[in-house]
């Protein structure tokens, strides 16, 4: 991908990069220019909000809500904008799994289109493929095969 210093976000314009927009984060500029020509999209994260900026660290890109921590950056490479629907990770395993159930237990791989059946989970974590993943991740790489639908909450207004 070619590098666009007008989809450069920092702490000068931070308040203007909308939550829920894909994007490349780094610590410096030329971490930044050179994720973004060597990275495929599907690798950015989701911008979910902005720190208090202490050091320049501004941007969110990751919340652990169980232990309560966050991965901060300095710069956001802006992707795409979010979607006219809002999604977040679930809650609880239970509220995925029931997700999960209503669709028909199946979910197909944003990256490969590689289709899944779920029937394990963990305290904390779902199975799919024999691999464990967080509710977060399941956002991130997943989508209900049956309509197409992110792995997540929808965020009501």
């Amino acid at each position: 991908m070619e590098f666009d210093k007008s989809r450069v976000f920092s702490a000068l314009n931070a308040e203007e990069l909308k939550i829920g927009s894909k994007c490349f984060f780094a610590n410096t500029t030329r971490a930044l220019k050179k994720i973004v020509q060597t990275s495929d999209a599907i690798y950015a994260d989701t911008f979910i909000g902005l720190h208090n900026g202490i050091r320049g660290v501004r941007f969110v890109a990751y919340y652990n809500y169980k232990y309560r921590y966050c991965v901060k950056y300095r710069y956001a490479y802006l992707i795409s904008s979010p979607p006219d629907r809002m999604y977040e990770p679930f809650q609880s395993v239970e509220k995925a799994m029931a997700a999960i159930k209503a669709h028909g237990r199946w979910v197909k791989d944003k990256r490969n289109n590689i289709l899944s059946i779920v029937f394990l989970k963990s305290n904390e974590q779902i199975n799919i493929l024999n691999s464990w993943y967080s509710l977060n991740d399941i956002l991130r790489y997943y989508v209900f095969a049956d309509d197409g639908s992110p792995c997540g909450e929808l965020v009501e207004e």
